[in-house]
């Protein structure tokens, strides 16, 4: 995990295909603490590729964190997915004047198929 390598026996594993904005990952972009502050929001769509139904948890693990970082969270905390059948949540992204500047990033965890899906977020907050 994490370390570029791909483990082949976990692929054949998966219980779910990941599409954020036609991307596997999050990419946020740039944002003034100080003009840009609200929440954001991108879609996540989690498409079923097993003929039986999944119950997923979805937690943030930020791998950057710290005082006054935006915050990171999901609509949903878990959810289930029809076999062949695909399931939406937003990842919520929220800015404040006080949100220190800084690259921040992690991952959406879905866990509960098996083999634990992370899908990557990244940030870049300016004054």
């Amino acid at each position: 995990m994490g370390r570029g390598r791909v483990d082949l026996s976990a692929v054949t594993q998966i219980t779910a295909m990941i599409d954020a904005h036609g991307s596997a990952n999050l990419g946020f972009r740039q944002f003034s603490a100080s003009k840009d502050n609200g929440t954001n929001d991108i879609a996540v769509t989690v498409q079923s590729v097993v003929a039986s139904p999944v119950s997923y948890t979805v937690s943030v693990s930020p791998a950057v964190d710290g005082a006054n970082a935006p915050v990171v969270t999901t609509s949903q905390t878990s959810f289930t997915v029809a076999g062949q059948g695909c399931m939406k949540f937003e990842v919520l992204l929220t800015v404040s004047p006080t949100t220190a500047q800084g690259d921040y990033f992690g991952d959406i965890v879905l866990s509960g198929g098996t083999v634990t899906l992370r899908v990557p977020y990244w940030v870049e907050i300016t004054p």
